[in-house]
């Protein structure tokens, strides 16, 4: 068993493509000590992993009728584990996917589309919602 901060993992489990949880620790060693060649994999492993599990996915829905919704919600999925990424954090805390949202369209590449002032918190919930909670719960705003 290989430990990934509070979880632990099979050590033959899948994180993405060929990597294996078994390689996590000698890659995490390389990032700590800031070896370029462990960022690279690092990137790499991004990259596989979120194509893998949720582009790959959309890209197939993209011509199918009536998708779209689907893939709003993998979009919105990619969006919010991004910014856990950005902000080193596990999972989103509790009712703060809003502020997930609004910080990873205001704070990154995307706030030249989506300034400061172009997004507010309702549209940021209203965003969320419309990704995970209208088919199963009701929405506040």
């Amino acid at each position: 068993m290989t430990k990934f901060g509070n979880h632990w993992a099979t050590d033959a489990m899948k994180i993405a493509e060929t990597f294996r949880t078994t390689e996590w620790d000698a890659l995490r060693r390389g990032l700590e000590a800031d070896e370029a060649d462990a960022w690279l994999k690092a990137a790499w492993l991004l990259r596989k992993r979120l194509g893998g599990r949720y582009l790959k996915h959309a890209r197939e829905l993209l011509n199918r009728p009536y998708s779209g919704f689907a893939i709003l919600a993998i979009d919105s999925a990619v969006i919010e584990a991004l910014e856990q990424f950005r902000k080193g954090v596990p999972k989103t805390p509790k009712r703060k996917s809003a502020d997930f949202f609004k910080d990873f369209l205001t704070r990154t590449r995307f706030k030249t589309n989506w300034g400061q002032s172009n997004i507010s918190p309702a549209d940021a919930r209203l965003a969320r919602a419309l990704s995970f909670n209208c088919p199963t719960r009701s929405v506040r705003f």
